[in-house]
């Protein structure tokens, strides 16, 4: 969800509008080249950082999620959304893993018994 920029003073608010109206109309690389502007000029802007990351996890740039939501930790390091985000990536990142590692073991286990027949 993108947030508002209500709660982040002396930035432009434009940059906020234009993003979600660029989301709204389904436009997400327009939206992420306007937080990626956003923050030149605004480098503090934990809330653009975090709209920033929710669009590049949206569009499967996992990566560059995780920075940009650890850039923002770093800006606002009592944002619960943020941190909350972060941490649910991590959790599906080792349930991926998990599942990783146990199809290998199973095709390791089924290729051994395969060479006994």
């Amino acid at each position: 969800m993108i947030r508002s920029f209500s709660t982040a003073p002396d930035v432009d608010e434009d940059y906020h509008r234009q993003a979600n109206e660029l989301v709204n109309n389904g436009n997400l690389d327009g939206a992420i080249y306007i937080y990626k502007t956003a923050l030149i000029n605004y480098p503090n802007d934990c809330i653009a950082r975090k709209n920033l990351a929710d669009l590049l996890l949206r569009q499967g740039d996992l990566a560059n999620a995780i920075l940009e939501y650890e850039n923002a930790i770093k800006i606002n390091p009592g944002d619960s959304d943020v941190r909350e985000s972060l941490r649910s990536i991590h959790e599906k990142n080792e349930d991926v893993q998990g599942r990783i590692s146990a199809y290998d073991s199973a095709r390791k286990e089924n290729h051994e018994s395969l060479k006994e027949i």
